[in-house]
């Protein structure tokens, strides 16, 4: 029998070590929670913002991902027609979604660095750690933790205009919530999430030239480089094509060139 007391305990534990994490809202929404055995065809294991609900298939499931959804819960507020999640938000009226791709990849951060655990999201992931170069990742925490996604837009507009800033967000959700979907319930095609990832990879290395050029570090080349080869990854999933997030070579030297660097 699964002692549910005992993991949000240690959940607490271990998080509130962190001074910059705020629980308030996990406690709130503590008062409240129900975890259970649900079977879903969707997912295997999953928060229901709506109901403050923790739901798993199995056990394997449960000990792997516990942690996971229990950010979910510490970050999850409702107010009046908006879920705000940390990074997701969800108008209940209008069911128009943003951030699921931003908060899904940060909440398994977390638990990666938390936990030592890991669920999913590995695109996701890499997307939030090289979001953390461009914005303080003290900033991102709080973020989250306060369901401010706002935060995460003011800051990039240092360096983006808004309409980019949510074409990237929008993207990073465009293939979340396709690669999550079986098959015959995928809601875009191959050739445009590839296309959406491809915008995210060119937007934040845009952003991050434009981030050191302001700080004008010696090693800007060394740094810029370095920054363009964490993209430099290819994935497959189960019964779906290779995912590519690197930037095109072409379009590679066409964001450097815009820069001042020239071609050797």
């Amino acid at each position: 029998m699964i002692d549910y007391q005992k993991d949000i305990d240690n959940f607490i534990k271990v998080v509130a070590k962190d001074n910059n994490i705020d629980l308030t809202t996990f406690y709130k929404n503590l008062e409240s929670l129900t975890i259970g055995l649900k079977t879903d065809d969707l997912f295997n294991m999953g928060y229901d913002n709506l109901n403050n609900q923790i739901f798993f298939n199995d056990e394997e499931t449960y000990y792997n991902s516990i942690n996971h959804e229990l950010f979910h819960v510490a970050s999850n507020k409702i107010v009046g027609e908006v879920i705000y999640s940390g990074f997701y938000q969800w108008d209940k009226n209008t069911k128009t979604v943003i951030g699921l791709g931003l908060n899904e990849g940060y909440t398994e951060l977390l638990q990666n660095r938390y936990f030592s655990k890991y669920h999913g999201y590995p695109i996701q992931k890499i997307y939030i750690e090289q979001l953390e170069q461009i914005i303080d990742p003290i900033t991102i925490k709080k973020a989250y933790f306060s369901s401010n996604l706002s935060l995460i837009i003011n800051e990039l507009k240092k360096y983006a205009e808004k309409d980019e800033i949510i074409k990237f967000i929008t993207g990073l959700d465009i293939y979340t919530v396709t690669i999550n979907r079986n098959q015959k319930e995928k809601p875009y095609s191959y050739q445009e999430i590839q296309s959406a990832l491809t915008y995210c990879s060119c937007f934040l290395i845009d952003v991050y030239i434009k981030k050191m050029i302001l700080e004008r570090p010696k090693d800007i080349v060394d740094k810029v480089l370095t920054y363009f080869g964490n993209f430099d990854k290819r994935f497959r999933f189960t019964n779906y094509p290779e995912i590519n997030i690197a930037v095109p070579l072409e379009k590679g030297f066409e964001i450097l060139e815009a820069y001042g660097f020239k071609r050797k």
